[in-house]
């Protein structure tokens, strides 16, 4: 993207970081390979050195209970704490918020792109696509919608360093009352994850300079 150039000061051993260029304020897009360690090291290595304060993940997930679809596009807002990391960073309780008002910024823009675009409550675990179908269940009844691996922790370290964040997720299949069902055209998925970040993008820092 011509808007964006790598600066390779910033970027972990396992990854890159792009700055934007026509942005503001600056965007960094950090690209990391998956985990919650990786991230929260990113994270407070952001705040320690280039002065960074908003946060938010983009990945894909996975989707539980009757109330999403694949490639549903999500904005987290309150995060089940089962990812072994958070307990570190916040006195322990059973689940984190992200920023309330950063939620409701990401939420708005992209409903505008995507209607079914909704605020929702995510499950943080290390096993993905490992749990066993009484906790799906017991997650789904609960109101949760979206299970993955590294939100809570963002979140968490997020809070305890004074910085705000919360996640974007796409889930790319969901899991109901013991039945698993993916998109019924994948490239959808494909479609809906790149136009969300792009309004994502937007959402965060439009752009101000040609």
């Amino acid at each position: 993207d011509p808007g964006f150039k790598e600066e390779p000061s910033l970027a972990p051993g396992n990854g890159r970081v792009f700055l934007s260029t026509d942005r503001q304020p600056v965007i960094a897009v950090s690209c990391l390979s998956p985990g919650a360690t990786t991230m929260i090291n990113q994270l407070e290595n952001q705040v320690a050195l280039g002065g960074a304060h908003t946060f938010v993940a983009y990945n894909l997930a996975g989707g539980i209970g009757p109330d999403i679809n694949p490639g549903d596009i999500s904005v987290v807002g309150t995060a089940v704490r089962d990812d072994g990391i958070s307990d570190h960073y916040l006195a322990p309780s059973d689940t984190v918020d992200a920023d309330p008002d950063l939620a409701a910024q990401i939420q708005n823009a992209l409903a505008a792109r995507f209607p079914t675009c909704q605020i929702r409550a995510t499950w943080t675990n290390p096993a993905i696509y490992r749990q066993t179908e009484e906790e799906l269940q017991h997650y789904a009844d609960s109101g949760v919608s979206l299970v993955e691996s590294e939100t809570a922790s963002l979140l968490a370290v997020a809070e305890a360093v004074g910085a705000r964040a919360t996640a974007v997720l796409v889930p790319t299949t969901t899991w109901n009352d013991g039945q698993s069902r993916g998109a019924s055209d994948p490239g959808a998925i494909a479609t809906v994850h790149r136009d969300g970040f792009q309004s994502l993008l937007d959402s965060l820092a439009p752009k101000t300079f040609r």
